[in-house]
């Protein structure tokens, strides 16, 4: 009885003691962007969850297996100490304006997970639902955590690759910030200081030091964004409208509805080779076009004919489509400008891009729909629909080559800093019609060789969860230079049919394989 009590003192002393030390004030680095305050807010509210880029490793010829996990952790301490974005927490995350605070360490065991596919599993399989796994886990202790992690398969036996899965908080940069990432993790795996301990890793603890110093600074600090009063004023007025006044808007996708849950994200991949896609591209050039016109192109020709009246899933036909592009903007933003002299904007993870608007009207989607009555084979669609899919390829890349015309003028981001809390804003947004049928992300091409027998990027795929109140889909693309193309397909469960999604995706490799192959020439 004495014991307990001696015990139950000696534990409220603790506590007490606990409460009257001091405590350390975080140290912030600074307020989030317009971006970052906007994707934050996503994913406060549960609205989107991850973004990953996974990249297959080519393990060097002469390298034991049982080295990997130390060489691979010391090249990830590398790429975390290159990169301040990997090194920060978030403060106040539920609030209306967050702030960027630095962290003292970071424990790699908490970051990076490893798992080793049985031979009596199917590898594919299990990769694919870590993936999932990781795309709809939401970051959580955001205040003393970073908001990455990374996990690592690899089969039974001797492996001669790992598939490493690096997913992130879209709060702390984009999609073109995960393809800079696996960049420097290629090279620090073949950076002759992992073979070696580093001096701020000790066990699995990484020593931080500040990054406020050389932190990215937000994108309106970096340029001016001049703004018209049209394009504020019609900006403005399509957020606040009541909703009976925007019920004929060919940019909404009604047949669609938002709804919060269930939240989980359905995704479907598919590969091009590179003997394939080389085709395609010059295809594109004849045409005058990109790869990323055609990835527009060719789910308007699919959801015009699966979303018509009368069609197996189609509750609601859409009689347009509004569709969206992700653009990096790194390419208008000064390199170590006077303000900023550490910045190299090409080389920086941080949220740097913007958004272009494609929209296909009603003759159009009528047109592929009337050209396609009474014909059965998806090979005689495809010969039927090939005008008009160039067609809207050019179309979609003349709307974003426009766009980069312009520069930053008239860009949405000069107006975000006019809201003042983008959790209310997007709860708002619950209440109104989806607006857009699908937008694509193309990370375009990464580098995965060098020189000799080190390790090399095999394969990459780039995946985004879902977004409640994003468009239906989204499609994502990456290549590695000299092997295949990937591209992925993601919507939210229970938004959509998934046998329509299926055939998205499915409708979408066949079209760039007959395209491939020389079309209906």
């Amino acid at each position: 009885m004495l014991y307990g009590l001696f015990n139950h003192f000696n534990i409220k002393l603790i506590n007490f003691v606990d409460q009257m030390a001091p405590r350390q004030e975080p140290k912030v680095i600074r307020p989030m962007s317009n971006m970052e305050l906007y994707h934050s807010a996503l994913h406060t509210l549960r609205h989107s969850c991850g973004t990953s880029v996974v990249c297959r490793y080519g393990l060097p010829k002469h390298l034991a297996f049982e080295s990997v996990r130390d060489i691979f952790h010391r090249a990830m301490t590398l790429t975390v100490v290159e990169h301040p974005m990997l090194q920060v927490g978030i403060l106040n995350e539920d609030s209306a304006v967050p702030s960027w605070i630095e962290l003292d360490s970071l424990d790699l065991s908490t970051h990076i997970s490893w798992q080793e596919i049985k031979v009596s599993d199917n590898y594919d399989s299990c990769l694919r639902e870590s993936i999932r796994s990781q795309l709809d886990t939401w970051f959580t202790d955001v205040e003393t955590k970073p908001g990455w992690r990374v996990s690592i398969l690899w089969p039974e036996g001797k492996p001669q690759s790992l598939d490493v899965i690096f997913c992130w908080n879209h709060t702390n940069f984009d999609g073109v910030g995960g393809k800079i990432l696996h960049q420097s993790l290629l090279r620090n795996l073949n950076d002759p200081r992992v073979l070696q301990e580093l001096p701020n890793l000790k066990g699995n603890t990484l020593q931080l030091e500040s990054v406020s110093d050389r932190f990215p600074p937000p994108p309106e600090k970096l340029i001016k964004i001049p703004i018209s009063w049209g394009f504020a004023l019609s900006t403005v007025w399509k957020e606040l409208r009541p909703p009976f006044l925007v019920s004929s808007d060919p940019t909404q996708a009604n047949w669609a509805p938002i709804k919060e849950e269930p939240y989980r994200t359905e995704f479907r991949t598919f590969s091009i080779e590179d003997a394939t896609v080389k085709k395609v591209i010059e295809k594109c050039r004849v045409h005058k076009t990109t790869i990323t016109g055609l990835l527009h192109a060719l789910p308007l020709a699919s959801l015009a004919l699966q979303l018509a009246e009368g069609k197996k899933h189609c509750k609601e036909e859409a009689k347009s489509m509004y569709a969206i592009s992700a653009l990096d903007t790194r390419r208008f933003m000064p390199d170590r400008s006077e303000a900023y002299p550490w910045h190299v904007p090409s080389t920086t993870m941080d949220n740097q891009m913007t958004l272009c608007d494609h929209l296909f009207d009603e003759n159009l989607v009528a047109d592929i729909r009337s050209r396609c009555k009474g014909v059965s084979s998806d090979e005689n669609i495809m010969t039927q629909l090939e005008d008009i899919i160039w067609s809207a390829a050019v179309q979609t890349r003349q709307d974003i080559q426009n766009k980069l015309d312009k520069g930053m003028n008239n860009d949405p981001l000069g107006l975000m800093g006019l809201v003042k809390d983008w959790r209310a804003q997007k709860k708002q947004q619950l209440k109104k019609p989806r607006v857009g049928t699908w937008g694509v992300s193309n990370l375009g091409t990464m580098d995965g060789d060098v020189e000799g027998s080190g390790w090399k990027v095999e394969r990459a795929v780039f995946q985004l969860s879902c977004e409640v109140t994003s468009p239906v889909f989204h499609i994502s693309s990456i290549s590695v230079k000299g092997r295949e193309m990937c591209v992925d397909v993601s919507w939210q469960e229970g938004v959509v049919d998934a046998e329509i999604g299926d055939k998205l995706a499915a409708d979408m490799e066949a079209w760039l394989r007959f395209l491939g192959v020389g079309g209906k020439e």
